[in-house]
């Protein structure tokens, strides 16, 4: 049974509520997953489910190897190597970079990846070359501009 990508959605929000909260990485997975457990586990359709989860609820991801790591593009392949590519690497470029590399649906994971990371390190950690080589360029940074305006207007 494939899983809903919303519910792959949900960690990848939780973790990145956790890092907005300035926890660091580490932490904000451990503290994402916690969260996570909390509010599916007692669905009645978790015991059915939680094999599909064993390698990100395992609590050592970080320590997994390369070759434990699929970049496939399946929402659970690419969640997955975007959050162990965070968690072993140190810097945007860093982190982007190793997911890109890990091969497969490489635009898919690096861009997991890429948001993670940016989350975590912040606008200015990506390379200026890197953002004036994105197609459309000055429209990416115009529609950005007025996202950032609308979230810092809203709290």
């Amino acid at each position: 049974m494939l899983i809903e990508p919303k519910v792959y959605a949900g960690l990848y929000t939780l973790v990145i509520g956790q890092l907005l909260e300035d926890r660091q990485i580490p932490d904000a997975f451990a503290n994402a997953l916690s969260a996570f457990r909390s509010f599916y586990e007692p669905d009645p359709w978790w015991s059915a489910e939680f094999d599909y989860f064993q390698l990100l609820l395992a609590g050592d991801l970080a320590q997994r190897p390369e070759s434990e790591i699929d970049s496939s593009g399946y929402v659970l392949h690419t969640l997955t190597a975007g959050l162990w590519c965070l968690l072993t690497t140190g810097s945007f470029q860093e982190c982007v970079l190793k997911a890109v590399n890990l091969g497969g649906d490489t635009d898919t994971t690096g861009c997991v990846s890429g948001g993670l990371a940016g989350v975590c390190y912040g606008l200015s950690a990506i390379h200026q070359k890197w953002l004036h080589a994105l197609a459309r360029h000055d429209e990416v940074e115009s529609l950005f501009n007025r996202f950032a305006d609308i979230v810092s207007s809203a709290s």
